[in-house]
């Protein structure tokens, strides 16, 4: 662990996210991007919560992912474009994350306010989000401890999608497609 530089993105991290939630449009971006994590939730993601209830596990969950993006966008302000996209971020909350960022213009006008830029992407190979890892130092120093029920290991995560994936492949679906052929009208 580098611990100045996750002392450095921890106090960037706190002061991005103090921002945004002073703006005024910041509780409409949370409201929308609940409504985004309810109605498309992916299949391998925030499912490998145990026991998933987004009518209790959405606001949290948000939390958490304001958080992630706070850590990405301290990454941004203190080396450039390339520090954030190697930062991993737990399955769950990377879910919950796509949330805020589907809905670009209301972020986007949160973010060019507070003066930070966002850098968001898919990268081509997962990154594994473990305890000690810098984005867990990071919010370690900023917030305390990151919740376990959504801050997953990657192992756990690897787990518990595959045991997902066993359950969808015995009702005729795995993701990116399904053996359900549905009847007329229905």
């Amino acid at each position: 662990m580098n611990r100045p530089t996750a002392d450095r993105l921890a106090d960037e991290a706190a002061q991005c996210l103090a921002e945004w939630k002073a703006d005024a449009s910041w509780q409409d971006l949370c409201d929308r991007a609940l409504t985004h994590l309810t109605r498309w939730p992916t299949l391998l993601g925030t499912p490998v919560i145990c026991c998933l209830d987004l009518d209790r596990d959405g606001g949290p969950l948000l939390e958490q992912a304001a958080r992630a993006l706070a850590v990405k966008a301290a990454g941004h302000i203190l080396a450039g474009p390339d520090l954030p996209a190697m930062l991993p971020v737990a399955v769950p909350v990377e879910d919950a994350v796509v949330a805020f960022t589907a809905q670009v213009d209301l972020l986007r006008g949160v973010t060019d306010r507070a003066g930070v830029r966002l850098v968001q992407h898919t990268p081509a190979n997962v990154l594994p989000y473990r305890a000690g890892c810098l984005t867990h130092d990071a919010y370690a120093a900023a917030w305390g401890e990151p919740p376990a029920r959504y801050w997953l290991d990657h192992d756990t995560v690897a787990a518990r999608q595959e045991h997902l994936l066993d359950l969808y492949t015995s009702t005729g679906l795995k993701p990116g497609s399904h053996t359900i052929a549905f009847e007329t009208g229905r």
